[in-house]
């Protein structure tokens, strides 16, 4: 049997694809980051901040603007800014692989 030599090897496509991958998911989180900031949770904020928000004693939640969480309507406008900075997120994910394949 002939040896046959690749042009591209398993090494370098999952080189390329983890570094897209990487550069993607950094694209994300960077979205979802500004846009919760935008609302008022900054990044070092969010970490542990969904057992505050669930705790039944704490019903004055405080962002980093001063605006404290307590009615219907804040609550509402929350879980709005928290799955507009999840859909932002899939969005810019989805225009970098768009981009990615135009290229090709």
């Amino acid at each position: 049997m002939k040896d046959v030599k690749l042009c591209v090897g398993c090494r370098l496509i999952s080189m390329a694809y983890g570094q897209i991958g990487m550069i993607q998911a950094s694209a994300g989180f960077f979205t979802y980051f500004v846009i919760m900031a935008e609302n008022g949770f900054m990044p070092l904020d969010l970490l542990g901040l969904r057992a505050a928000w669930d705790s039944n004693a704490v019903n004055d939640l405080e962002d980093y603007y001063g605006q404290q969480w307590v009615c219907i309507i804040s609550i509402f406008y929350y879980i709005y800014s928290l799955l507009s900075g999840y859909w932002k997120m899939i969005k810019k994910i989805d225009l970098i692989h768009i981009k990615s394949l135009l290229k090709k």
